[in-house]
């Protein structure tokens, strides 16, 4: 129970932030012990491109069914609005029966606008999903520059304030029926190009394996599954599973002699 209140005034400080930044702020709403937010929209391309839309998720009706079952809803051009908490997430996909699969979200508050490389990474070897939410210190601090920078110069901090609702519907969403065995084997595969890998050198391209490959291999799976019940069967089917640790090869192989150009992003 304290840490269904600790999550959910985490989530109250972000709204908040959210409308003095934006000038609309999403809505909290409660059932019970379950939290849910509904954000605004925006028409800015970046926003668009970062929410996931239901139709991504194909248009079988026990897919769409289910998703509303854990508490996600979508506007009529269907970009999800409504997410549930992380706490809500978890106790609705375990009451599905699909709460010992896939990857869990986890919340980080952090002083700054995005939680550090190694840090994220770790999150997902230990197969988590992190969402990011602010300190006080940090809203006041957007709250006092909202103003004052280009539009341009403000990307960062759109993106973070729209990051939770990202993460649980592009991320969270999309990963959460990833097979344990295969969350694990990711994360053991990675853990051993850790434990040898030289220092100083970038996980980009062991980041953009979680951030990027396996989220669009995921979808593409759900675009075509008749039911969440068979998701773990099609995600290992052989021709498909075959061509993401192909991926995974190569991104680990990026890491162990990366270019210049993953040292700077």
């Amino acid at each position: 129970m304290v840490a269904v209140r600790l999550e959910r005034a985490l989530l109250e400080r972000h709204v908040e932030a959210y409308g003095r930044y934006f000038g609309r702020a999403p809505t909290i709403s409660i059932e019970y012990d379950d939290t849910f937010v509904t954000f605004p929209a925006h028409s800015e391309p970046e926003y668009r491109s970062m929410i996931a839309r239901v139709d991504e998720l194909g248009t079988h009706p026990a897919v769409r069914d289910y998703v509303k079952r854990l508490g996600f809803g979508w506007t009529d051009d269907s970009i999800f609005s409504t997410i549930p908490s992380p706490a809500t997430f978890e106790r609705r996909r375990a009451r599905e029966g699909m709460g010992e699969t896939g990857f869990s979200p986890k919340l980080y508050e952090l002083s700054r606008l995005a939680i550090a490389k190694g840090e994220w990474l770790s999150a997902c070897v230990r197969g988590f999903v992190p969402y990011a939410v602010g300190t006080k210190e940090l809203y006041e601090r957007l709250s006092r520059t909202a103003r004052q920078l280009l539009p341009r110069a403000r990307s960062a901090e759109r993106y973070f304030l729209w990051g939770v609702q990202h993460d649980m519907t592009r991320h969270g969403l999309f990963t959460h029926l990833v097979p344990e065995r295969c969350v694990k084997r990711f994360g053991e595969r990675i853990g051993e190009h850790l434990a040898n890998r030289r220092p100083l050198l970038s996980p980009t391209p062991l980041l953009r394996f979680y951030e990027n490959d396996l989220t669009q291999y995921c979808q593409s799976v759900w675009r075509d599954l008749p039911a969440p019940h068979r998701f773990a069967a099609a995600f290992e089917a052989p021709a498909g599973y075959s061509r993401l640790e192909a991926t995974l090869d190569r991104r680990l192989e990026e890491a162990h002699r990366p270019s210049v150009t993953w040292l700077f992003v």
